[in-house]
Formats: structure tokens, C-alpha cells, sequence
């Protein structure tokens, strides 16, 4: 937002904020099965982490949090999905330190498979330590699906205001509490996913930005 204001004051000519958008991809039953089946993996029986693996991702807090969950809940999976940056190896003598046998690395998966995956998980974290916006909230919205994520000020505010998954602390305390909260309660996690749902269909699908853009087309003066 300052950096609209910012252009409105210095540029010469108008400027406008857009914002994201994500398509909404609906797939069928079938379709996610097989993909779910490809990687071993069961509707509900698994939470989503989706991004580059990268330190400022923050997979090291996320581990941290996990060895606790998988404690409790040995019967659930943490699918990470992103390339690697590099980062990886510190993550598995992690995984090593903890003893964890639940926790799945996926780098390369199509665009309908991540969708799938999207669909098929019962809640999706992002841990990142810094985001201009979070875009992964929406990506998961688009699938009625919550989401946790570190409180970043601005780049969550929408994740707030849609009461749309929930905000920690970096503290592991704060996180494991947010996991063990959607886990144990599947009214709750539907809730915060129809919520985010709603305020993607409202602010964040492409029809909305497509909508947007014509818009501000249509206030531009003829030359």
C-alpha cells in the first residue's frame, strides 16, 4: 500500500493496485484419488506445506512443531511441496534428529497435482518469515482449505480479516497449538476454510481481477 501511495505521488501518470489472484480449479473425486494414490497419500491424512526450500521459508520451525504432532499423531503426514534451494539437506538431519517417518518431500508435481494436493489435505501451513503477501493463503482458500501461518503485520492482514486459518508466533508453542487445534477440531478447520473461501471468491478469484482490470481501463481518460 505504500508503495501505491508512493507512485501516486511521484509518478506522472495514474497508478492502481490490482493485488493477486488464483484460479479456482475444481477437480473431481476421481481425479484427486489417483493423484493422492500416486503419492501415497489419503484425504484428510495429511497437512500441506507448499514453497522453495529456502531458510527464510522457515521448515526448520515447522520440523521443530512437527516432531510433537507426529508424536500424537503418528497416523498423519507432513507433505512439503517446493524445489530446493540448497536448504534441504539441513532439513533432513533434522528430520533425523527428531526421528520422523512421517514427513514427505515432493519437488516436482504438476500444476493439477498441486491442486490435488490442495484439495486433498486437511489443512495447509506456511511458516515463512518473510512474504510481501501470502500468497499460498488464497491458493489454499481456493480449496476451502485453513491455513497456518506466522503473523507478518501487513502481508497476513488478510489472512486475519477473512478469519481464514490462523496466526502464530515463530515460538514452537504457538504453532503446535494451531496444529493441534485444526487437527482435533474438524468443524473448526471447515469453518476457517469456508471462510477463507468466501473472501477468496470475493477479493481474490480471477473473475474479480479480471473485473478489476476493466475497470480501471474504463477510467482512463480517451487519447
Amino acid at each position: 500500500m505504500k508503495k501505491h501511495h508512493f507512485f501516486k505521488e511521484k509518478a506522472k501518470v495514474p497508478a492502481f493496485v490490482l493485488g493477486e489472484c488464483v484460479e479456482e480449479v475444481k477437480l473431481d473425486q476421481h481425479t484427486v484419488e489417483t493423484i493422492l494414490s500416486k503419492y501415497r497419500l489419503e484425504r484428510s491424512r495429511y497437512i500441506l506445506s507448499v514453497g522453495r526450500i529456502v531458510w527464510y521459508k522457515g521448515y526448520d520451525l515447522l520440523l521443530h512443531a512437527w516432531k510433537h504432532v507426529e508424536h500424537v499423531y503418528n497416523e498423519l503426514k507432513l507433505v512439503i511441496v517446493g524445489k530446493d534451494y540448497g536448504y534441504k539437506s539441513k532439513l533432513l538431519k533434522l528430520i533425523r534428529k527428531y526421528n520422523l517417518r512421517n514427513v514427505v518431500f515432493l519437488e516436482d508435481v504438476q500444476s493439477m497435482e498441486l491442486h490435488a494436493l490442495y484439495e486433498g489435505c486437511l489443512f495447509a501451513v506456511s511458516l515463512s518469515r518473510f512474504e510481501t503477501f501470502h500468497r499460498i493463503a488464497i491458493e489454499a482458500w481456493s480449496h476451502k482449505k485453513p491455513i497456518v501461518a506466522l503473523d507478518l503485520g501487513p502481508a497476513t492482514r488478510h489472512i486475519f480479516n477473512a478469519k481464514g486459518g490462523i496466526l502464530t508466533t515463530d515460538d514452537p508453542l504457538s504453532i503446535i497449538k494451531a496444529f493441534f487445534k485444526l487437527i482435533s477440531n474438524t468443524k473448526c478447520c471447515r469453518e476457517l476454510g469456508y471462510n477463507g473461501y468466501i473472501a477468496f471468491k470475493r477479493n481474490y478469484s480471477s473473475e474479480i481481477y479480471a473485473k478489476k482490470l476493466l475497470t480501471i481501463y474504463e477510467s482512463l481518460p480517451l487519447r
